[in-house]
């Protein structure tokens, strides 16, 4: 059973805190939801939590909506950087397990809209979605797939909601893996396939590192969609083992003038992982993912970011 919960703004801080960009003045409080029905749900502690963060100062402002989709899985909506006509996508963070579906392929392969998968995670009607989401809807779809506006129906595409981790760990369910550095490898290879411009650059460390793409600080793409992640490699299967790494996906923009720097924050516990999927945008932008072991000093972690034209 996936169940709705409706949160106040000023309450919703408690529980993450977003991303760097403008509020439209119309903006409904922010929906807090777990897939599925109207049965209220206390997210906190469910899973690691999210600050987003701009130039080190938090956002509140800019979150739409959030989904618990499966015990181990919550997705966070933010508004993106308001431009000078008013437009915004919606980036679409994603925390979550090894184990269970990948809500984030629908976004990068299959080129859906982040509307398009709420709609399919609450089963709301479109008249009850956020109203930022149904703006940023048309307007992706202008940019990603031109003339194909109408909503896609995802419901038949999701699964049931799923066991925990520790109940499909050794089953052929897991689409996302921290289990391995091959396994992270052969996923990460499978995001924008074949799609133009497409660059990977993955990272395994153990240790503080910092990923950037592109890979030199002085170079900036011109034009880009990006999927990126920070995983915690898991250490054990024991349910009672925990290890932390401290997380950060970024964004910086500004190219020649004042640089402004976007951020998702979060503590990763063991076999967690960060992901961050942007919204397609037509001006500079760098990328990076920054991982520090937080609970020891030598913790595992792997980094991927892969941008497309």
């Amino acid at each position: 059973m996936r169940t709705t919960l409706l949160l106040s703004s000023s309450l919703s801080l408690l529980l993450l805190a977003p991303l760097g960009c403008d509020q439209p003045a119309d903006q409904e409080p922010t929906r807090i939801v777990a897939a599925g029905g109207d049965e209220l749900v206390d997210l906190e502690g469910a899973a690691p939590g999210l600050e987003i963060v701009t130039d080190g100062e938090p956002r509140p402002d800019a979150l739409i909506a959030a989904v618990k989709a499966d015990p181990d899985t919550t997705l966070y909506f933010a508004q993106g950087e308001v431009e000078e006509d008013g437009r915004f996508l919606v980036d679409v963070t994603i925390i979550g397990r090894d184990g269970g579906f990948d809500y984030g392929g629908l976004l990068t392969s299959e080129r859906c809209t982040p509307l398009e998968l709420f709609l399919a995670l609450t089963d709301d009607d479109e008249e009850d979605a956020p109203p930022a989401l149904r703006r940023a809807h048309a307007w992706q779809v202008e940019a990603t797939r031109p003339g194909d506006g109408a909503l896609r129906d995802l419901t038949g595409v999701l699964p049931p909601p799923l066991a925990a981790f520790e109940d499909i760990l050794h089953t052929d369910e897991s689409t996302f893996t921290c289990l391995s550095w091959a396994n992270f490898q052969s996923y990460m290879g499978t995001r924008f396939a074949g799609a133009p411009g497409r660059i990977e650059l993955l990272d395994s460390a153990v240790g503080e590192e910092t990923l950037y793409s592109p890979a030199s600080v002085n170079n900036w793409w011109g034009k880009s969609q990006v999927d990126m992640v920070a995983c915690n490699y898991n250490s054990s299967d024991n349910p009672a083992y925990h290890d932390s790494i401290e997380a950060e996906v970024c964004y910086v923009r500004g190219m020649g003038g004042e640089l402004t720097t976007n951020c998702g924050h979060s503590f990763l516990d063991d076999g967690y992982y960060l992901r961050r999927i942007y919204g397609p945008v037509g001006y500079p932008r760098q990328y990076r993912v920054h991982v520090v072991p937080d609970s020891a000093a030598a913790l595992q972690s792997y980094s991927g970011i892969v941008k497309r034209d």
